[in-house]
């Protein structure tokens, strides 16, 4: 490849360039806007560096990373006994098209897909600040290298001339206006997340189980974002008998159950179909979750039809192995149970800290709104 990445921070400051084996160079679209990723390496640090080339002030985007650094991203790396071979890995990852890279407010998120796992894991490669100065200096030299162009072929359009004038004003307009756009920009920015903060606290206001650092986590398990979490039951004020349970969230769709154990473990399950009566019922959408662990659990692909099921006066449960099974009198029963039949847990007390049964503090049905 023909041109070098740029440095980092720490070899701008010592002005010593980042030298490198090989580099390889790619080109990605994200929402219609073009970007460059680097990709290069030597014996000790492999660097990653990206280039948004549609914005006027090419925002650069850029991490080195040693071996140890990469193996705390993911387990993937460990699999490779030095930088070269990780680079080489990561050019047929790139080849295969298991590679996409996604813009992330002022970062850029290289997603690879790990073939072994069937994951994907991230690498966040941090925008490089720029300050006032640096970007006048961007604009100066563009208009100087305007300048000359409109020297070259004046003779053949004297409407450059004018053009240039525009964008001479544009400049001085930029210089007088930027620091008084970027102050009302940050301004708005912060009204915005406050907003946003007190918007997805309403959501579970008067709940006993979810908190409000809980929220994020809980709309990021959606594509769509939900708009309202409608309390359906609470089995603090309306009871835990399994018939309170079907009078109340039969017929209603999509729902999720959140509980919390006299433990104070806080788990649940989700699913988009309405509740069945004595029968298993399909779901591909359907899904449990742990709070405390911040984790999601799909349902698995061959246990779709499996999903949910409901039993008068015994419980209603998520899987075929009770993934996780909520009994009649819950909160009085020490008996109800956890385990991983339908669902993608690691072992059949995930949910539960490694223990198989446990006594129900209170639960809490909410039906969603899209």
């Amino acid at each position: 490849m023909s041109e070098a990445p740029l440095p980092n921070e720490n070899e701008i400051k010592s002005n010593i360039p980042f030298k490198y084996k090989a580099l390889e160079t790619y080109n990605f679209s994200i929402k219609g806007n073009k970007y460059l990723l680097k990709i290069s390496y030597n014996d000790d640090q492999l660097y990653f560096y990206a280039l948004e080339e549609n914005s006027l002030f090419q925002n650069e985007f850029s991490l080195c990373q040693n071996y140890d650094q990469l193996k705390l991203i993911d387990k993937f790396f460990c699999l490779f006994e030095n930088i070269e071979e990780i680079f080489n890995s990561l050019k047929r990852i790139i080849s295969d098209k298991n590679l996409t890279l996604i813009k992330e407010n002022k970062m850029v998120k290289i997603q690879v897909y790990n073939s072994l796992t069937n994951k994907n894991f991230n690498i966040y490669l941090p925008q490089k600040e720029k300050d006032v100065n640096s970007t006048i200096n961007i604009l100066t030299k563009k208009v100087i290298d305007l300048e000359n162009e409109l020297k070259i072929v004046k003779n053949e359009n004297n409407n450059l001339s004018k053009k240039m004038l525009e964008y001479e004003n544009i400049i001085k307009n930029l210089e007088k206006n930027f620091n008084d756009k970027l102050k009302q920009l940050e301004s708005k920015i912060n009204e915005n997340k406050k907003n946003q903060n007190k918007n997805s606290f309403e959501l579970f206001k008067n709940s006993n189980i979810v908190k409000s650092e809980d929220v994020d986590l809980i709309l990021s398990w959606f594509d769509k974002k939900p708009n309202k979490f409608n309390l359906l039951l609470d089995s603090k004020l309306d009871g835990d008998s399994n018939s309170t349970f079907k009078e109340k969230c039969f017929n209603k769709s999509p729902t999720i159950i959140f509980v919390k154990t006299t433990d104070n473990l806080r788990f649940g399950g989700f699913t988009c179909v309405t509740w069945p009566e004595k029968q298993y019922k399909k779901d591909d959408k359907s899904f449990l979750f742990s709070l405390d662990k911040k984790r999601k659990y799909k349902i698995k692909e061959n246990e779709k039809e499996k999903a949910i099921f409901y039993f008068q006066n015994t419980c209603f449960c998520f899987g075929s192995g009770c993934d996780l099974y909520i009994r009649d009198k819950c909160t009085s029963k020490d008996d109800n149970k956890v385990g991983n039949g339908s669902y993608d847990l690691p072992n059949e007390c995930e949910l539960n800290n490694g223990k198989k049964k446990f006594k129900v503090l209170n639960y809490e049905v909410y039906c969603l709104e899209f």
